[in-house]
């Protein structure tokens, strides 16, 4: 679980990438290269050698791409989960902090028979892992006010929700200090999605 740090935005978004900002992403027959800036610039589904989905690591203008990334420059920090090829991305810009979380999606039976589906969350309403044993995207702690079903409302997949979900800790008055005085000093957080 090596976390990499990267200034991204500006001048990255219309250059060739080095091989080595990009991320793997895997489930055994499909694949996926996803850069720093957080764009799938290369995809291709079904078999490692099957044609592309997107191929902006080929061709810059016309090979498509699939990116989630914030408007303005940005620090990412990413890593895998330990033991997994699920990356996790921490994006900070002068406006906020959001994670993104992204896998090729695993199943049980999947050798044999793949869903062939890239998953890519980045959620405000709660905290989320893969820690089950099929790696499933499933429900951690729900935030203050937020309802398991406002969750499975903004969620376009099918998320794995344990009997019991605990509500996310409050952060600390230091947290709360860096949230508010150094991560978003302007509020904005408060303007995408005001305290209930």
């Amino acid at each position: 679980m090596t976390w990499q740090t990267a200034a991204v935005g500006g001048a990255d978004i219309d250059q060739y990438l080095p091989i080595a900002d990009y991320a793997f992403l895997s489930d055994c027959h499909s694949t996926a290269l996803v850069s720093r800036s957080g764009s799938v610039d290369w995809a291709c589904f079904r078999r490692f050698d099957s044609p592309t989905v997107f191929c902006r690591l080929l061709d810059h203008e016309r090979g498509g791409h699939f990116s989630i990334r914030p408007a303005d420059e940005a620090t990412v920090t990413r890593r895998y989960l330990d033991g997994t090829l699920v990356l996790e991305s921490e994006v900070r810009t002068d406006g906020g902090v959001a994670v993104l979380t992204e896998a090729m999606v695993m199943r049980r039976g999947g050798a044999r028979d793949p869903h062939h589906e890239l998953v890519r969350v980045v959620t405000n309403l709660c905290v989320c892992d893969f820690d089950t044993p099929e790696h499933r995207l499933q429900l951690r702690s729900l935030h203050p006010g937020v309802t398991v079903d406002d969750v499975v409302a903004a969620t376009g997949f099918a998320l794995a929700v344990p009997n019991d979900v605990p509500v996310t800790r409050l952060p600390t008055d230091d947290e709360l200090h860096w949230i508010r005085e150094v991560i978003d000093p302007l509020g904005l957080g408060e303007k995408e999605v005001p305290n209930p």
